[in-house]
């Protein structure tokens, strides 16, 4: 657990010194709204009773009424997020567990989240888990998560880190000893791109319960109670 603590905490660090080194073009006006709806452009008028005025790309100004503005920020660096809010994206993703013995198995997830704001967005999916296979035992330990989701970003920008928790029941394909059980699985990751598509790349850690199951063999009968933890890498992109 100490080296996925450690790992998570390198990506961390890499995210912040990706995000420093980004390019900055001065000289725009950031107009952000209550409901967490961002503008950028020119600052025409702001009237601090009645409205805003802000120039876009598009050709004529846009009016807000002050009652829906939190912050006018001026003279800002270019502003970019990793995407618009209040829109259902949809994620897919491929990824590699690994036990603490070095054998590494596949996931595959798919995932649709709906991302209010920065710091919330919620969703659910599901995804095909292959931990290991036990010849010698003829077992092959092989899951189907169902999850709820939660994604919150770090930092906005061409870069954007983010932390994900998905959490659930995870069903097993094989009567191979291990039983149905909670799954949990959180991670932290970087997403870059376009709003139409993104690519991102993550760290996690499967933690999957299995329920409790009567063992019984010549030398009498016993309960086990088992928890499959894997450490996780991959890759996803997101549309």
């Amino acid at each position: 657990m100490k080296k996925i603590t450690s790992i998570l905490c390198l990506l961390f660090c890499l995210s912040q010194f990706g995000l420093g080194q980004e390019k900055i073009e001065v000289g725009k006006d950031l107009v952000l709204l209550k409901n967490g709806s961002r503008f950028v452009g020119t600052l025409l008028e702001y009237n601090h009773t009645s409205h805003v005025l802000l120039q876009t790309s598009f050709e004529d100004p846009i009016r807000f009424d002050i009652q829906m503005v939190d912050k006018v920020l001026q003279d800002i660096p270019k502003y970019s997020k990793p995407f618009e809010y209040n829109k259902m994206y949809y994620t897919i993703e491929l990824g590699s567990p690994v036990n603490s013995e070095g054998r590494f198995g596949q996931e595959a997830a798919f995932t649709a989240i709906k991302q209010l704001n920065r710091w919330m967005g919620f969703g659910a999916g599901f995804s095909y888990v292959h931990y290991n296979d036990h010849y010698w035992r003829s077992e092959r330990t092989e899951r189907l998560p169902v999850y709820a989701s939660y994604r919150a970003y770090l930092k906005e920008g061409k870069i954007a880190p983010f932390f994900q928790l998905n959490a659930g029941y995870a069903f097993n394909l094989h009567d191979d000893g291990y039983k149905d059980g909670s799954f949990i699985y959180p991670k932290v990751g970087f997403q870059f791109g376009a709003d139409d598509i993104m690519f991102s790349f993550y760290l996690g850690a499967h933690f999957t319960k299995s329920d409790s199951e009567l063992i019984e063999d010549p030398w009498g009968s016993w309960e086990r109670n088992q928890t499959l933890r894997r450490s996780t890498f991959g890759v996803g992109v997101t549309f």
